[in-house]
């Protein structure tokens, strides 16, 4: 499921955050681990431009740090700390221009 569409052009190296309140339980459920996986035509960034976790736990960063224009879907995996834990997937569709 596409939560979020967004649009930046394929040379800068742009930040993209998901607010997870949406998913996350109200009783102070926080993110565990987060990861992204770009398809063959988005680079995605590692080291100082890796993906992040926001420090109250709710919201997670990826950076697009390159790839070719067009459409381009990124799977991001999310899991909790509730116990059990919870794993939410979801996609984003970047357009590169």
């Amino acid at each position: 499921m596409i939560i979020l569409q967004v649009t930046q052009a394929a040379t800068a190296k742009e930040p993209i955050t998901v607010n997870t309140d949406t998913v996350l339980e109200p009783d102070g459920e926080r993110l565990a681990s987060a990861s992204w996986l770009g398809d063959s035509g988005i680079t995605l960034g590692t080291g100082a431009y890796g993906p992040a976790i926001s420090p109250d736990l709710r919201k997670s960063t990826f950076w697009v740090v390159g790839g070719t224009p067009g459409q381009h879907l990124v799977t991001g995996t999310l899991t909790t700390d509730h116990v059990p834990p919870r794993i939410h997937t979801f996609e984003i569709l970047v357009t590169l221009v």
